[in-house]
Parts: C-alpha cells; sequence; structure tokens
C-alpha cells in the first residue's frame, strides 16, 4: 500500500516465511499424531501382555481342575460347580477389558501404524487365546451339569421355602399395619412388588419339572430330591388358603386406613383454620382489616371444601360399617372426632367473622371520620388561601365563589348526618369520636361563616375605599377651583366672580350629602368591628378634613371676594372724590381774580365755589370713613387703601 521500492523482495521474504510457518504447524501436527500412535501402540503392546499373562494363568488353572479327575460325590460336584460359575464371573468381568484391547488394535491397524504387521499378529494370537480359553471354560461347564441342575433345584426351593416362611410369619403376625403407608407397605410386601423374588403356579410348576428331570436321570440323591419336592408342595399348598385370607384382610384394613388417613388430613385441615380463627389480630387500621376480612373469606371458601369433604367422609363411613360391622365402633369414633373439631371450627369462625365485622365497622367509621376531617382541613385551608380582595369586582367574585363552597359543605351535611348515625350504632359508641365528628362540623360551620364575615368586609372596604377614592377626585376638582387668586381687576368682575362662586358653593352643598353618606358608611363599618379599623378611621379622618377645609377655603374666597366687592366701590368713590377735588383745586388755583375786573361776579362765582365745598365736604369724608371702615376690618387691601387715604388727606 506504502509502494516501498524494495516491494518485491519484500513479497518473496513474506512469502518465504508463511511458507515456512505453514510447514512449521504440518511438522508439529504431524509430529503429535505420530506421538499420539506411539502412545496408543505402547499402551496396545502394554495391554496385550497383560492380557496373554491373564489368559496363561487361568488356562493354565483350568487344566489343573481338569487334571484333578471326576469326583463322584455330589457336594463335590456342587463345590466344583459353583467354583466353576466363579471362574465364569470372573471371564464375564474381564470381557470388556479383551474388547477394549481389540479396539485399540483395530485403530492402529486402520491408521496404518508403521508395526501392523505386528499389531495384526499380536491381536491374532490375543484373541485365539481368549477364544480358547471361554471353549475350555464352557466344555468343563457341561460336564458339570447334573450338578448344576441339583444347585439351580436346591437354590430355587431354598428360596421358595424361605418365601413360604416369610409369608407364613406374615399371616401369623395378622399385622394390618399402623396406618395407611405401613399397610400398603405389608400388601405390597405380601404381593412381592418391590420384590424380584414372585412366586407363583408358573414358578412352582418350573420347580417340579426340574425335579422330575432330576428323577428320572437317577444318578444320585433322588430320594432327596423327591422328599424336599413333596414337603414345599405341601407348604405351598396349605399356605395359599392362609395367604388369601390374608390378604383379603389386609385389602379392608388398607381401606380403613385409607378412610382414616383421609379423615386424619381433613382433621389436619380444620385444625390449621382453627389455628387461623384463634389470632387475636384484628387490624390495626381499615386497610388491614380489609386484608384479614379477604383473608377470612378465604378461609370460609376452604371450609366450604372441607365441608364437602366431610361428608364424602360420611358416605364413605356408611359404607365402611356396612362392609366391615367389626370396626364399626372405630370408624364411627374417627368421624366423630372430626365432625366435633368441624363445629367446634364453625363456632370459631362466626366468632372470628363477628370480630372482624366488629373491627371493620369501627376502622371503617374512624376512617371516614379522618377522610371527613382531611376534607373539613383541607376545605378550610382553601377558604383562607386567598388573598383579600383588592376591588369590588374581585369582592364580588370572592363571595360567590364563597358562597358556592357553603352549596358543597350543606352537601356534606348529609354525610356528617350518615357518619353520626353510624357512630351511633358502634357498640359501645365511640363518645369521643362523636363529640370530635361534632365539633368537625361546628368548626367547618364556623370557619365558611367566618370567613364569609371577612369577605363581606372586604367588599365593604373596597367599597368604602371607592367612594373615598370618589370624594378625593371630587374634593381635588373643587380645591383647583378655590387655589384661584384671580378676585376681579374691576367691580363688574367681581361680580362675575361673586356670582361663580355662589354657584360653586350650591354645587358644593348638593354634593357634600355624598360626602356624609361616605362618613356614615364608614361609621357603620367602624361599630361592625371591622378587621381594617384602622385604616378606615384613617381613611375617613382624611377626607371628613379635606371637607371641611374646603369649606373653609370656599368662605374664604367667598369673604375675599366680597372685600374686593368693597375695595373696587372704595376704589370708585374715590376716583370720583379725587377727580372733584382735582377739578376744583384748578378752580381754585386760576389766578383770574388778579384782575379787578368784573370784581363783583368774581366774588359771587367764588361764594358758589366755597358753598359747593361745604356741601362736598361729606363726601370725601364719607369715602374716608369707608376706607378707614375696611382697614378696621382687616381687609386684605388695607396698605393700599391706606395709601389712596393719604393722598386723598394730602
Amino acid at each position: 500500500a506504502q509502494k516501498h521500492f524494495e516491494s518485491d523482495l519484500i513479497g518473496r521474504r513474506l512469502g518465504e516465511v508463511v511458507q515456512r510457518r505453514a510447514k512449521v504447524k504440518e511438522l508439529c501436527v504431524l509430529r503429535k499424531q505420530r506421538l499420539d500412535d506411539a502412545q496408543l501402540y505402547a499402551q496396545f503392546v502394554r495391554d496385550v501382555g497383560e492380557a496373554e499373562s491373564w489368559i496363561g494363568e487361568k488356562q493354565k488353572k483350568l487344566e489343573v481342575e481338569v487334571n484333578k479327575g471326576e469326583v463322584s460325590s455330589l457336594e463335590d460336584k456342587i463345590k466344583k460347580l459353583q467354583k466353576h460359575q466363579a471362574f465364569q464371573a470372573e471371564l464375564a468381568a474381564n470381557q470388556p477389558r479383551i474388547t477394549a484391547i481389540k479396539d485399540n488394535g483395530e485403530m492402529l491397524l486402520g491408521k496404518k501404524h508403521k508395526a501392523s504387521r505386528e499389531i495384526r499378529a499380536q491381536l491374532e494370537h490375543l484373541l485365539s487365546a481368549w477364544r480358547s480359553l471361554l471353549q475350555e471354560s464352557n466344555n468343563r461347564g457341561r460336564g458339570l451339569e447334573e450338578a448344576q441342575d441339583i444347585l439351580e433345584f436346591n437354590n430355587q426351593v431354598d428360596k421358595i421355602e424361605a418365601w413360604i416362611r416369610d409369608k407364613e410369619m406374615m399371616v401369623q403376625a395378622g399385622d394390618m399395619g399402623r396406618d395407611y403407608e405401613h399397610c400398603l407397605a405389608l400388601q405390597r410386601k405380601l404381593d412381592d412388588v418391590d420384590s424380584d423374588m414372585r412366586v407363583d403356579d408358573a414358578r412352582i410348576k418350573m420347580i417340579n419339572a426340574l425335579a422330575d428331570k432330576l428323577i428320572r436321570q437317577g444318578r444320585s440323591d433322588t430320594r432327596s430330591v423327591q422328599q424336599r419336592r413333596e414337603h414345599f408342595n405341601l407348604k405351598w399348598r396349605g399356605l395359599q388358603g392362609a395367604l388369601g385370607e390374608y390378604r383379603e384382610h389386609l385389602a379392608g384394613a388398607l381401606e380403613i386406613h385409607l378412610f382414616n388417613r383421609d379423615v386424619d388430613d381433613t382433621s389436619q385441615r380444620v385444625a390449621e383454620k382453627a389455628v387461623a380463627m384463634t389470632t387475636e389480630d384484628t387490624g390495626r387500621d381499615l386497610q388491614a382489616v380489609q386484608h384479614l376480612l379477604r383473608k377470612q373469606d378465604g378461609i370460609e371458601r376452604d371450609m366450604t371444601a372441607i365441608e364437602g369433604k366431610i361428608k364424602e367422609h360420611e358416605v364413605e363411613c356408611r359404607r365402611l360399617v356396612q362392609k366391615y360391622p367389626d370396626m364399626s365402633t372405630p370408624i364411627r369414633s374417627k368421624l366423630n372426632e372430626l365432625q366435633d373439631n368441624w363445629r367446634q371450627l364453625q363456632t370459631l369462625c362466626k366468632h372470628r367473622r363477628d370480630t372482624l365485622t366488629t373491627g371493620y365497622t369501627t376502622h371503617k367509621f374512624l376512617a371516614d371520620l379522618h377522610e371527613l376531617d382531611l376534607w373539613v382541613a383541607d376545605t378550610i385551608k382553601k377558604m383562607n388561601s386567598s388573598e383579600l380582595p383588592n376591588n369590588t369586582s374581585e369582592a364580588k367574585a370572592l363571595l360567590e365563589l364563597h358562597n358556592e363552597r357553603k352549596a358543597e359543605i350543606d352537601g356534606r351535611q348529609e354525610t356528617f348526618k350518615a357518619l353520626k348515625e353510624f357512630g351511633l350504632r358502634l357498640n359501645p359508641p365511640p363518645e369521643e369520636d362523636l363529640a370530635r365528628l361534632e365539633e368537625l362540623r361546628r368548626r367547618l360551620a364556623g370557619a365558611w361563616e367566618e370567613r364569609r364575615t371577612r369577605l363581606h368586609q372586604a367588599h365593604q372596604l373596597q367599597q368604602f375605599r371607592e367612594q373615598a377614592d370618589q370624594a378625593d377626585t371630587w374634593l381635588a376638582t373643587k380645591e383647583a377651583f378655590l387655589n384661584n387668586e384671580d378676585f376681579g381687576e374691576s367691580l363688574s368682575g367681581v361680580e362675575v366672580l361673586l356670582r361663580k362662586h355662589e354657584a360653586f358653593e350650591k354645587t358644593v352643598l348638593a354634593q357634600m350629602g355624598k360626602i356624609e353618606e361616605l362618613e356614615k358608611f364608614g361609621t357603620e363599618l367602624l361599630t361592625t368591628q371591622h378587621y381594617d379599623s384602622a385604616a378606615i378611621t384613617q381613611r375617613l379622618q382624611a377626607v371628613t378634613s379635606r371637607r371641611d377645609r374646603l369649606k373653609e377655603s370656599a368662605a374664604a374666597r367667598r369673604l375675599k371676594l366680597h372685600q374686593s366687592r368693597q375695595l373696587h366701590q372704595f376704589l370708585r368713590n374715590m376716583y370720583e372724590v379725587e377727580a372733584w377735588l382735582l377739578q376744583k383745586q384748578q378752580v381754585a388755583n386760576d389766578e383770574n381774580y388778579r384782575d379787578p375786573t368784573n370784581l363783583q361776579s368774581k366774588m359771587q362765582k367764588h361764594a358758589a365755589f366755597e358753598s359747593e365745598i361745604a356741601a362736598n365736604r361729606g363726601r370725601v369724608g364719607a369715602v374716608t370713613s369707608e376706607g378707614e371702615g375696611l382697614i378696621g376690618a382687616g381687609h386684605f387691601a388695607g396698605l393700599e387703601i391706606q395709601a389712596r387715604l393719604d393722598e386723598l388727606e394730602a
């Protein structure tokens, strides 16, 4: 990929290395195979040697037995037969060993081992020796056939006689079993269910046939065989009647034991249910009681099944008593014991059911009371959770919502009533809890009423504030009118301002009724012990004080306007007097009196002039008196009036 300048050389060297590595791997595999074959061959050689040695020993042992010659005594023949049987058992035990060696040899031949010729020769020699040993052993066994037959006859008769003794002991003991399992075990033992030793007519016929064969041969001990056959046949026939009778008794006992076992099982179930009924646990709360009630329902369902089982036992009891009259007393006693326990269980069940029902009703009452308590607490919390309104619309909305909650509370009154009746039915009635229930009802009603009062007062407060705000707005507009410093620039202007002021005062007087209503409304709120009495008092005082100040300002402006009209009337009179004086002063300053001509006429004019001055002296005095009167009355332009008076005097 990097295009090295020696790429060809690198490729050749890499190919050589890879080939050499593959060659090494092949050599390793081949080496391992050769080592495995060598190990297998060594084991084969070892095993063949050991096997040939063992076969040689057994052949010598067999030759020694053959060379001892024949014996005439039956006991000696039987001993030889038993010894030969042990020899054959040893050969059978070593058969897998020879088979394993054969398999290994064939495996080596299949792999074409380099020593295949030696392996085949050793294997053929071993198998030939093994077949020869087996043949010689079989030939030796056939030579002991008579002893084998006698040994087989004696073994079979011994087994049957032992079986007969065992059955006789069972019949004589007459054991009917301690319980169902024991009785069933006796029955299985009697019928040889779990034993490989089973004696029946076919087996007896087979032994009799073997005895006939031995008697016909007449080789030896014919009388002994005949006696043993007669003896065991006699015992067999004698046992059949007793065995059948014991089998029948055992079958009957098995039925009774089965009945007793079933009754005991039912009694155990009854006892278990009784233990469950005797518990003192009645539940700490409603959930626990409900769990116990469900458990009780399950137990009672089981009891229904148990009752059905007891009825089956009663039917079975009548059948067994009729079938086995001699066993009627214990059978009936067993059933009576079960029935007594059943009646006790029913009594315990009723008592347990009554106890749990009482506990359920009590805990149900307490749970409902607790639930109602939580609802009351939550309702009161919801009622008191909202903030007080900031305006009349909010106040109305909160009042409507509160009245809707009253409908919900009224709907719960049936729950209070039903729970109270439920508690009164308990035995004994829980006085403290009933008192608590009544307290919850009163507390809820009180909380609703208290909240309603608070919301109503909040609504009134917002109405009061709105009216007070309106009054403040109205007063502000009127105060702005009175803050005018214009008192008129002329007499006619003052007259106009006076007419406006009179109209203003009429309007104020007409509107003062609203402030009086506000004052009356605030006083009523204070008399009802309003929760915000301090703020109401403060606001009411502010409005009334502002109203009083408005009245005072209106009176002050009216006074100033009257004084302004007086001032302008004084000034008009003053202007008229000053104009007349100026005119007369001009006449007095006329120097034509120096001209002696028309002196008489001038005298007459001067006399008329002095008469006119005398006639108008009162006019000047009136103006002066008017000015002094205004100053004496504390006129707001007293300095100006005094200055004008001073000018007049001058």
